[in-house]
């Protein structure tokens, strides 16, 4: 079964904490990271949308992967609205995709992830990862 007595009033409303914004997404995204680390679990699945993973995992990487991409029952292209295709933000997340993680001990506060070794060679292979500080370059070029 599903608990939804964690679910706090007003999270639909996209205003204040719940507001459609980076600082507002990447507040939330910490909370979750925060509350999750500090789960006796050993083993947790998070399920979300891709554009919600990058802010949750602070990494930027392949966020236009799937730039444009639309779904028109959920989200039409409007060129009247000033959306087309390429305004469309995009992600670097597939359907369905997964990746493991485990929390950075030195992250304090942050409680940042760090994708595990396995997990990044399945979808990456030898690819080296991207620094901290490439991390952050990204972030703000995906903004």
């Amino acid at each position: 079964p599903v608990d939804l007595t964690l679910v706090q009033e007003g999270w639909n409303s996209k205003k204040g904490k719940w507001a459609p914004t980076a600082k507002a997404i990447e507040n939330r995204a910490r909370e979750a990271r925060q509350w999750l680390m500090s789960r006796p679990e050993k083993d947790i699945v998070v399920v979300t949308h891709g554009g919600f993973l990058h802010y949750f995992t602070e990494d930027w990487t392949g966020s236009n992967r799937f730039q444009g991409m639309s779904c028109t029952s959920i989200s039409p292209v409007s060129p009247a609205a000033g959306l087309t295709l390429e305004a469309l933000p995009g992600t670097g997340w597939a359907n369905t995709e997964f990746r493991s993680y485990s929390f950075d001990v030195g992250s304090g506060d942050n409680a940042s992830l760090v994708e595990t070794d396995e997990s990044r060679r399945r979808r990456a292979g030898t690819e080296t990862p991207l620094t901290r500080e490439e991390k952050l370059n990204l972030k703000q070029t995906a903004h």
